[in-house]
């Protein structure tokens, strides 16, 4: 008859083999498994706070101490598509597109540094925005749109005429008008 193994050691009590060492439980495959984890989990959440406050401008950290809404220019390393777009949309109010910038209105500090923490987030940056006054809320983009807001803007899409455009955040109707005509 062969030799049976009864509780972790051969029936027969004969062999170089008999008894087998338990390891500690700390060295089981899945405390391991976990604490690997939980270390590479640790790891990026740490790498994703230190990298964040180098993604903010310094003017935007300052009005992010005040603890009011901001607006911000996010910046991404790619053109953003649909998934980015609404993905930031439920932060805050997405206002406009350019390029690589994707403007957002009322954004609060506790979820301005959340975006911030984000691997696809090259920077943030505050008003005026990445286009200094040209690409701020309110102004004359170069396809002859306006944004919400209000600014005072040097041409119109009509022509070299100093006009001023006007918007109401709770709607979407622009007025546009010459300073002279009031």
């Amino acid at each position: 008859m062969g030799r049976v193994p009864v509780n972790g050691a051969w029936a027969d009590g004969g062999g170089e083999h008999s008894r087998r060492r338990r390891s500690p439980w700390f060295m089981h495959r899945t405390v391991v498994f976990l604490a690997v984890l939980a270390l590479a989990w640790t790891g990026w959440s740490g790498y994703d706070a230190v990298t964040a406050r180098r993604k903010i401008d310094p003017g935007l950290l300052q009005t992010l101490g005040a603890g009011q809404p901001v607006n911000l220019w996010v910046e991404l390393p790619f053109p953003p598509e649909e998934f980015h777009i609404r993905y930031l949309q439920d932060r805050g109010t997405v206002s406009g597109v350019q390029n690589h910038w994707i403007h957002l209105l009322r954004v609060r500090p506790a979820v301005a540094w959340s975006i911030a923490r984000l691997y696809w987030v090259r920077r943030l940056k505050g008003e005026p925005g990445p286009y200094g006054t040209a690409g701020t809320v309110g102004s004359l983009g170069r396809d002859g749109r306006i944004a919400l807001g209000r600014v005072r803007v040097e041409t119109s899409p009509i022509g070299a005429v100093p006009t001023e455009g006007v918007a109401d955040d709770q709607s979407s109707r622009i007025a546009v008008r010459h300073p002279a005509h009031g």
